[in-house]
């Protein structure tokens, strides 16, 4: 493995979208005209992709990023995952944010870690996604809720129940948290070749583990056939169908 940091990146060189967008509000008057026009107006979407060399949290650029991404949650998972990987570089460390980039099958790939919880799980899949990242697939571990999976068993999380408050920032809880289909037989097709045990259906996702009810809360969702629980899944799936 090679380690090499892309050097230069410090968050006092990254413009904030929101003091450019400001910018929008400001009058500036014409010299052939005795009255004031409005600047153009710009989502921040725009203002990101026009202005803005590095991404804020996860310090990268667009040509940094692949299109085919995974996503842990401990940064050392990052160098666990690239191990598996040819041509290995670092691209940039920030907070629980650790990305590198390598080939595998002849196919380059990036991965990112995105700390615990929804809230950095999604700050993580927007910029990825500015950044042109187009497949996103998420390893992590779960909670198993029923008593056949066992330690170690692969669960594929098809869809998920929404008990967490980062995609509710996005959109009300009736819209559904759902997988690619593409991409769920895919894996499915690949673990039934591998001859790999996978469990596949609903998971949740939650934003505690010390909740005074989270044992009698555990108990309902295993009485209705949830097979574990984690803090990123339904959100990564509801705003990347949302992004899509």
């Amino acid at each position: 493995m090679v380690w090499q940091p892309l050097t230069g990146y410090t968050r006092a060189d990254v413009l904030s979208p929101r003091s450019l967008l400001m910018q929008n509000n400001l009058y500036k008057a014409t010299k052939t005209e005795n009255r004031k026009q409005k600047t153009p107006q710009y989502t921040q979407e725009q203002v990101v992709r026009t202005f803005m060399s590095k991404q804020p949290h996860l310090l990268v650029e667009p040509h940094h990023i692949s299109d085919k991404v995974i996503v842990c949650g401990e940064p050392d998972r990052v160098n666990r995952i690239a191990a598996h990987l040819s041509e290995v570089e670092c691209l940039a460390e920030n907070r629980e944010f650790r990305l590198m980039r390598g080939i595998y099958n002849n196919t380059p790939i990036t991965v990112c870690s995105t700390g615990i919880g929804a809230a950095s799980a999604l700050i993580a899949l927007e910029e990825l996604r500015l950044c042109g990242a187009t497949h996103i697939v998420r390893v992590g571990s779960a909670g198993a809720l029923q008593p056949y999976i066992g330690l170690g068993d692969l669960i594929i999380a098809e869809a998920a129940v929404r008990d967490e408050g980062g995609s509710n920032s996005y959109v009300p809880a009736a819209f559904p948290a759902y997988s690619d289909i593409a991409l769920l037989n895919g894996l499915h097709a690949y673990c039934e070749q591998a001859g790999i045990t996978a469990h596949g259906g609903v998971v949740r996702s939650h934003d505690s583990f010390y909740t005074d009810d989270e044992q009698a809360i555990c108990q309902f969702w295993h009485k209705k056939g949830v097979l574990g629980a984690d803090m990123e899944t339904a959100a990564l799936l509801t705003v990347g169908r949302l992004r899509a």
